[in-house]
This record gives structure tokens, C-alpha cells and sequence, in this order.
């Protein structure tokens, strides 16, 4: 019974709380309830006499991943805990005699990247931090000749040894450039893309020695010559330098071909082409070579045929159950021993293949992916039959899945995989699924809705092979989401009307325009569907919708994004009748901010709703027999960033609700007069938080779903917020209820002020600069042992910080020092408790 639903434009890290009091007045534990699988960034092999070694990356903190077969026939985190970041570049050296050595590329949670490496075979405890001298590291490409790395920063190094030997910049394009992707031919001569002016990427050829940098001509328009030529990888064979490959694109992928070394481009492919012209694969984020063929986006062009060949639909056996799986665009490698055996990442993790005379045949996923904690949680719903027997949905970016037996007392009933019908797809579309919705008065009534604009409904939903038919897509409502590529659409929100009429919402954005989208309403179970309206103009909503949030007496929805004017929120009053959205003015900050969760409650008749915005948490009160509504913001005081993702509310208590904003979690049980951090929330090793739900102590996250279980640890206390009433949206006059925070015990030296030695900053291209924070007290007495965080919340790739949190010494001071990486505007925040300060940096060319 879903309370709330909340998706965020075209970002696609998602998790999502499922919560109790209990949960939250105490530590937890998590036990992982059997969902495994990960988005794979990256895949290498290597020959480990005779035996094929397989290592992933993987967009989690997770990081890497290896597959063990010598003991367990499972995936083994190898990097996590002792590092904790996203990997996303993974490579085993081709250097002789250094081929046990894999290096990675991982970032932190706050987007800066680092190399590290392993000289073990990637084996867990064997990694380390070895280049610490390239900064903002972006690429990893492994030959014979060494094993090369470009920067964001337009540098390109290499190292022709092992894990000890140091990497030497061999070629620089200068501040503002980035390299975007590096193949090697030869020690003296490779190919390189570089961004520079935000989005112009232009092909080179380094030759020579010294190297001297060629730039290659584009070309003139895509093979289909719709909308404009857009790349961003390059490939050369390895048997001959003139043939070279560019990739790139999203609206319309696009492959370019040529045998000269530089124009013209003998061939070309795109998705909007037919027949030989046709590119079938997605993105293009690889090219690699293999006995005179090409594979990219997991699509293969075999020896001199013209045409591309699509990888097929992959089937694993899971406990009783068959899944369908997919290839994606993501990642892919060749196996060192068989090089007709493929490994692909896929819409699950990784998947195995075979490639040979023209000819796919599909293997199964590595695995069954077991062990791979990085399953992203997008949405979750429930049905109830008993307090020990419940329907339970998942909605992820590698598929839904139903579990078979869930006892929500009892996490071994879903503990391994195969108590799960996981993941599953259909009508076999494999885009992510956003949205799980099931009918709150038949549980056979299942809706999902997917990133490609997609809705699909199931009326066997209780069995063990739900059968499944679209009934909505969005390229059929092209004057809602846009005539640009409307299947790339993300179903924001699906919510029934409780129990007054048979009617279903359903809401969605464009991610890739980020200005379009839509609400839409049924009243025959999905069968057709209108487009719903703005009372103020009588015209359909045409802009981007992230949540809704659906009861007996009203709909709301929360709209903006990117490239989207409109903000703020908008109202329905008539929910069962064909009247209009209408926008109301709260009188708060709400009204101008890109709205991403809403969620409340009804008790006695008074309405309690909670607002999550990219700038902050609201309230909004109406009691019972009036229409007129207060609002005020409850923003957690503590927080390190105001870009909030959701929020929740028990639904038996309007002043018990939950907060999240990065990886961290917020508890109030006085209405938003103070908070607490729940949990491990909050830490380094915490994953991103994005969707909140209010039921059981279950948890989905970035890396998969979790029961929760006490530990009898008391919650973080933060410090309180200062609410500020704000001016009813009715004319009606109500008056604010006085909320009075809870003090805090005063200390010898308590923390009243901060001070930062530069209010802005300037700094040229590599240069470094030290930023002092003081803390002091009201009487100006120097607070020691203060515990200050920074963080980039701005321009994350523009500069390093030398940490990201440090104590004040004996002076009340403490010291972060700021490396430039590249030019353009940057934002640096230091917390310490309840006292923040945030200062502009500027990054100049020098």
C-alpha cells in the first residue's frame, strides 16, 4: 500500500526506506534480503594460467567485484570496505611480466576520482592508491606498451611497468580540455577524444616523439543526416592505424568508420537510419577489436560485412524460476583464453556469451550474479494479507521483481534468490524499471512503469509467471513529452485512488530533453488514457512531473527540472471528475523550487503534508473543516546540502516523518522542531538515499534491499532547525502553531560562529591553495576538537579538496587545501554542527 511516489527527472540512482518507529528509535543491522545484481561501468579478464579471471566495476561503493571460483562460485567485493567509491574504468596490464596487476579508476562520494591498483589480481586487500599525481584520472586503456590514463584535465599518461612503477605525462591538451576516450595502437602512436568548451569533442592522432597531437576532421552529418554529428569514443585497430572508429550519441546513437586515418569516413551508422544503415545498439561507451571484428554498444560488425549484428536475449535459471535478461550498453570484454566467448554487462550485472562465424549464442548471466551487492532500488510496494504475509514488489534498474513467500518478521523468507521472480521484464523491454504500483483492493493488479516511458499491467500478479500487456507509452503523447525521443521517459509516479473511483495516475518526465513530461489519468484499469490539464489555460501538462501523490481528496504533484521553467506544485481538487491541475501559491521558497517527493497524512480530519525540494523540506497544515493551509519550513538544520530527494510520514502520527538528502536519513517526531541521523546514515560508507516509504523495517538502496534489525543504538542527535512560518496560501487566516526547539546543554566552549579566511577564491589551473575554517564561541573563546566537513557542491570536478573533513586544533582552526583540476566556477560548503559557510571558487586558466 504505497503511501507516496517520487522519481527525479533523468537521474537514475535511486533508493528507497521502508520504515517503522522501532527502526528509527534505535540502531540497525542490515541482512540483505536476496536481491543481487549491479550496474556494470566496466569489465576485464585475464589469463591466470589457463584459468579466465573476471573483475568488474560497478556504480555503487561497492566499487570492484571479483568472480571466485575456486571456493564459493560467487561475486567477492575487493575493494569495499577498505575503499569506498563508484568504480568506473577497470583494466589488467598487458605489460609482460605485469599481467597479475589491475588497476581501477574509483570515485568518492563527492565525484572525485583516483587510480588504484593491485598487484594480486585484484584480490580483496591488495589494493592501493597509486597515483596520486594524476589528478582527476577519467580513463584507463590497458596495451602491450603500458597502461595509459587520461584526465578531465586533458593530460594523457602512461606507465610501462608494474603497480610500483610511476605513470609519466606523455601529452597535455591544456586546462579546459578533457579526455573522453584513449586507444592505443602502438608505444609511439594513439588516438584520443577531447571535450573542450563544454561539449565540442574533437578526434586527434599523437604520433611521433616527441608526440605532436593531428586533429582528425568530423564528419559532415549522421549516415540518417538527422540532428547533428555527436561522438565521444574513437577505436583504432589494432592491425592497421588507418582504420578508425568514432561513437557517440544519445538521442540518436551514431557510428562513423574510416580506412584513410582521417576523412572522409568511408561509413557510417545510426539509430535512425534503416536497413544496412542501421546502428541497433544503444549509447556508445566502448569499442573494442577481436579477429577482424568490432564490437560496440553490444552490437558486433563482422570483417567486411556492412551491417551490425545485435547481441540476443540472454536466460538463467534461478531456483524453479527462468529470467530474461539483456545486454546492455555499459560495458563488455573478450575472453583472454576464448575469444569467441563475450562477457557483456547487462540490465541484471554480467552476462556471458558467444560470438563465432556470424553467429550469437547466448550463455547465461556469470553467476547468477551472486553476491553483487549494487541492485539500485527504484520503487517498492506492498500488498498486506496478514502482519506475517504480504505481496511484495520491487521496481530496479535491472528489472522487477515479486517476492514469492515475504514474511516481513521474518528476513529469511526472502533471504536467497531464489525466494524472488527476479528481475523480470515485460514483454521482455528492458529498460530500468521506475515504478511498482499494485491495485490497494486486488493484489492480481500490478502496474510498472519504465525509463523508456513504458507502462505495462499484469491481472496474474499473485501467480509465479505473471503475464503481462502495455497499456500506455510515451512517444503516442508526443504534445506532452516532446517530439525529441519521447521513449526517453522516465514513469515518475503510479497511484490509484484508494477507494472513491476506479481511477489510476500515472505521471512521467523526458530525461532527455529535461522539459517535458506529463499527467495522465485512467478510469477504465489503463485501457485508454487522457492527458490531464491546467486549469488557468485549459492546455494539457506538457512539463516535467517527479512525483505524485494520490488520496481520496486530492492529487498532488510536485514539477521542474533541468531545462524547465515551470516549478512548484500543482493541485487537484476534483480527483474523480475531468476537472484541471491548478498551481497554488504556498508563499515559501516551494513555489520556485524543483519539487521531488510529497508525502501525508490525514488524522481526524487534519491534513499533514511534507514537501521535499532541491533546496529544502517544507510543511503544510490544514485542519479539519477549513481550507485554508499553513505552511512553514523544517528544513534539518544539520544537513550537509539542501537538494533533498524525498520524504515520508507515518501515517498514524503527522509529526513522526523522514528526510533524505544525500546519504542521509532524518528523523523528527515533533513535526519537524528537530531531528535525528538514523542509523549508519550519514557515514562514508553509506549509499546514496533517494526514495522514503513509511511501512515496514525494510530498506532499498543503491545496492540492493535490506531488512532491518535493532542493535539498541541510540540515533545522532542534530542539532534543532529554525522553523519559519511562512504566509498562508488562503485567505483564510489560520493561526501558526508556536514550536519551541530543544536546547542543547552549553559547553565551556560552545561552537557560535564560524569564520573561513576567504569569502571567495581564486586559483589558476594546478595551482593549490590553503583555506582555513576557525570555529569560536559567543564569548569568542576557540572551540578545539570541532569536527569540520566539506564538500564540493558545486564544479566537483573543477578541484580536489585534500579531505573532506578535519578537527580543529589548540587555535580552533583547521586546514583544507584546494588543488585545481580546470577552469570554470565552483562551490565549496564547510559544516561544522548547525554552523555552515559556503564560498565561490574561481578557476582560471593560467
Amino acid at each position: 500500500m504505497k503511501k507516496c511516489m517520487s522519481m527525479f527527472g533523468g537521474s537514475f540512482l535511486f533508493t528507497l526506506i521502508i520504515c517503522t518507529p522501532f527502526a528509527f528509535a534505535a540502531g540497525v543491522e542490515k541482512v540483505n534480503l536476496g536481491i543481487y545484481g549491479a550496474q556494470v561501468q566496466d569489465i576485464t579478464s585475464y589469463d591466470n594460467s589457463g584459468t579466465t579471471e573476471i573483475l568488474i566495476g560497478i556504480d555503487s561503493i561497492k566499487g570492484v567485484y571479483k568472480w571466485n571460483t575456486s571456493t564459493s562460485f560467487s561475486w567477492e567485493a575487493v575493494t569495499y570496505p577498505d575503499i569506498t567509491g563508484k568504480c568506473s574504468e577497470i583494466e589488467a596490464n598487458l605489460v609482460s611480466g605485469y599481467e597479475n596487476d589491475i588497476y581501477a579508476i574509483i570515485s568518492d562520494s563527492t565525484g572525485a576520482s583516483q587510480i588504484y591498483a593491485s598487484d594480486s589480481g585484484g584480490s580483496y586487500g591488495s589494493w592501493v592508491n597509486i597515483a596520486t599525481v594524476i589528478p582527476a584520472p577519467g580513463v584507463l586503456t590497458a596495451h602491450s606498451s603500458g597502461l595509459y590514463a587520461g584526465t578531465y584535465q586533458g593530460d594523457v599518461y602512461r606507465n610501462t611497468g608494474g603497480t610500483g612503477n610511476p605513470f609519466t605525462l606523455l601529452y597535455s591538451f591544456g586546462s579546459g580540455s578533457e579526455i573522453t576516450s584513449l586507444s592505443v595502437y602502438d608505444a609511439d602512436t594513439m588516438f584520443v577524444m577531447v571535450r573542450t568548451g563544454g561539449s565540442i569533442v574533437t578526434p586527434y592522432k599523437l604520433d611521433g616523439s616527441p608526440l605532436i597531437a593531428t586533429a582528425l576532421t568530423l564528419p559532415s552529418s549522421p549516415a540518417s543526416g538527422s540532428g547533428s554529428v555527436a561522438v565521444e569514443i574513437i577505436g583504432v585497430d589494432p592491425t592497421d592505424v588507418n582504420t578508425i572508429f568514432i561513437a557517440g550519441g544519445s538521442a540518436n546513437p551514431q557510428v562513423y568508420k574510416t580506412t584513410t586515418g582521417d576523412s572522409p569516413w568511408t561509413s557510417s551508422w545510426d539509430f535512425e537510419s534503416s536497413g544496412a544503415d542501421n546502428f541497433p545498439g544503444g549509447f556508445p561507451q566502448y569499442i573494442r577489436f577481436n579477429n577482424n571484428r568490432v564490437f560496440i554498444s553490444a552490437s558486433v560488425l563482422d570483417g567486411a560485412s556492412g551491417s551490425w549484428s545485435h547481441a540476443p536475449i540472454l536466460s538463467s535459471t534461478v531456483g524453479s524460476y527462468t529470467v530474461d535478461t539483456h545486454v546492455n550498453d555499459g560495458a563488455l570484454d573478450i575472453n583472454p583464453n576464448d575469444t569467441t566467448n563475450i562477457y557483456m554487462a547487462t540490465d541484471w550485472a554480467i552476462g556471458e556469451l558467444n560470438y563465432n562465424s556470424g553467429t550469437w549464442t547466448a550463455v547465461s548471466e556469470v553467476g547468477n550474479n551472486n553476491g553483487i551487492e549494487g541492485v539500485v532500488l527504484n520503487d517498492i510496494d506492498f500488498y498486506e494479507y496478514s502482519s506475517t504475509h504480504k505481496e511484495l514488489w520491487i521496481a530496479s534498474k535491472s528489472g522487477v521483481g515479486r517476492a514469492v513467500n515475504f514474511d516481513p518478521t521474518d528476513s529469511l523468507s526472502t533471504a536467497s534468490s531464489s525466494d524472488w521472480i527476479f528481475p523480470m521484464f515485460p514483454e521482455t523491454d528492458g529498460p530500468p524499471v521506475t515504478e511498482v504500483t499494485i491495485n490497494p483492493n486486488d493484489p492480481s493488479i500490478v502496474f510498472v512503469g519504465n525509463n523508456a516511458g513504458r507502462v505495462y499491467v499484469t491481472t496474474t500478479g499473485t501467480s509465479t509467471s505473471p503475464a503481462w500487456a502495455k497499456v500506455f507509452q510515451a512517444e503516442d503523447h508526443t504534445g506532452e513529452f516532446g517530439s525529441t525521443r519521447p521513449e526517453h521517459s522516465n514513469i515518475t509516479a503510479i497511484g490509484f485512488v484508494p477507494s472513491v473511483c476506479n481511477r489510476i495516475y500515472i505521471a512521467g518526465t523526458n530525461w532527455e530533453t529535461g522539459a517535458n513530461g506529463g499527467i495522465f489519468y485512467s478510469d477504465d484499469d489503463g485501457i485508454t488514457w487522457t492527458a490531464d490539464t491546467i486549469n488557468s489555460t485549459g492546455a494539457t501538462i506538457d512539463f516535467p512531473v517527479n512525483t505524485l501523490w494520490v488520496t481520496d481528496s486530492e492529487v498532488w504533484a510536485g514539477v521542474g527540472g533541468e531545462n524547465s521553467a515551470e516549478t512548484g506544485l500543482r493541485w487537484r481538487l476534483s480527483v474523480c471528475l475531468t476537472n484541471s491541475f491548478w498551481e497554488p501559491s504556498t508563499g515559501t521558497n516551494i513555489d520556485n523550487e524543483v519539487v521531488t517527493s510529497i508525502d501525508g497524512t490525514t488524522i481526524s480530519g487534519d491534513v499533514t503534508v511534507y514537501i521535499a525540494t532541491k533546496g529544502g523540506v517544507y510543511k503544510g497544515e490544514k485542519p479539519s473543516g477549513s481550507s485554508a493551509w499553513t505552511w512553514q519550513t523544517v528544513t534539518p538544520s544539520s544537513a550537509t546540502s539542501t537538494d533533498f530527494t524525498s520524504v515520508t510520514v507515518n501515517p498514524s502520527d503527522a509529526n513522526n516523518a523522514y528526510a533524505a538528502v544525500g546519504n542521509c536519513i532524518y528523523e523528527t517526531t515533533d513535526g519537524g522542531v528537530t531531528w535525528t541521523i538514523f542509523g549508519s546514515s550519514c557515514s562514508d560508507s553509506h549509499e546514496d538515499v533517494n526514495v522514503l516509504i513509511f511501512d515496514d523495517i525494510l530498506a532499498g538502496t543503491a545496492i540492493g534491499l535490506f531488512s532491518y534489525s535493532s542493535n539498541d543504538t541510540t540515533p545522532t542527535p542534530t542539532q534543532t532547525p529554525t522553523l519559519t512560518p511562512d504566509i498562508p496560501a488562503s485567505p483564510t487566516p489560520r493561526t501558526t502553531p508556536t514550536l519551541t526547539p530543544t536546547t542543547t546543554p552549553k559547553e565551556e566552549c560552545q561552537a557560535d560562529s564560524m569564520q573561513v579566511s576567504s569569502d571567495k577564491t581564486s586559483l589558476f589551473v594546478g595551482e593549490v591553495k590553503d583555506v582555513y575554517v576557525k570555529i569560536t564561541g559567543n564569548d569568542n573563546c576557540l572551540v578545539e576538537g570541532a569536527s569540520i566537513k566539506a564538500k564540493v557542491t558545486k564544479g566537483k570536478r573543477l578541484l580536489n579538496l585534500s579531505s573532506r573533513k578535519e578537527t580543529t586544533d589548540a587555535n580552533g582552526e583547521a586546514v583544507f587545501a584546494i588543488t585545481a583540476n580546470k577552469s570554470g566556477k565552483a562551490k565549496v560548503m564547510f559544516k561544522a554542527n548547525n554552523l555552515k559557510k559556503k564560498i565561490p571558487v574561481t578557476i582560471e586558466e593560467d
